[in-house]
């Protein structure tokens, strides 16, 4: 009924909302960036196409969307205090889902700082970040095509996230 309207990085972040909401798990700004980032990053591997059109851009804690870092910069380290009462996922096809399930999986139980010194580990951000040391808001995008070959090539290596 939904599924014919494009899936927006706030479609994304109200679905880490409920989930965390659900099972009574604080979610902090920062961990929702890298959860976000992880979903649109799997779902290029997977299906070599975004979930959304938004971008990430190489912040000094990582991958960061600016536009959802406006929305939940108040929130600072504490954890986001948002409704998600009516987000519904049908909103979502079933491969999206099945991106969004895989990523909460994997990446829910993670701390944030983890999930932060994770991403710094990975070539998507470091490539993007490499003249952007000192910069604490580094407007360079993480580019969508380097995201979709690091993580193909993850997912080739690992038969785990096939399942």
């Amino acid at each position: 009924m939904w599924r014919n309207r494009a899936i927006t990085i706030y479609d994304v972040e109200m679905y880490f909302l409920k989930s965390a909401n659900s099972r009574n798990e604080p979610l902090s700004h920062l961990k929702l960036q890298k959860l976000c980032y992880y979903a649109q990053a799997w779902h290029l591997a997977f299906y070599q196409k975004p979930m959304f059109d938004d971008e990430f851009e190489a912040f000094v804690h990582g991958p960061v969307n600016y536009e959802l870092y406006e929305r939940y910069k108040q929130f600072g380290w504490s954890p986001i205090k948002e409704g998600t009462k009516s987000f519904q996922d049908s909103i979502f096809d079933d491969n999206q889902l099945h991106v969004l399930k895989q990523v909460w999986k994997k990446y829910g139980r993670l701390d944030a700082k983890v999930l932060e010194a994770l991403t710094h580990s990975e070539d998507p951000w470091k490539k993007a970040r490499m003249l952007r040391e000192n910069d604490p808001y580094s407007p360079a995008i993480i580019e969508k095509k380097d995201m979709r070959s690091f993580y193909k090539e993850k997912l080739r290596r690992n038969r785990a996230w096939r399942t």
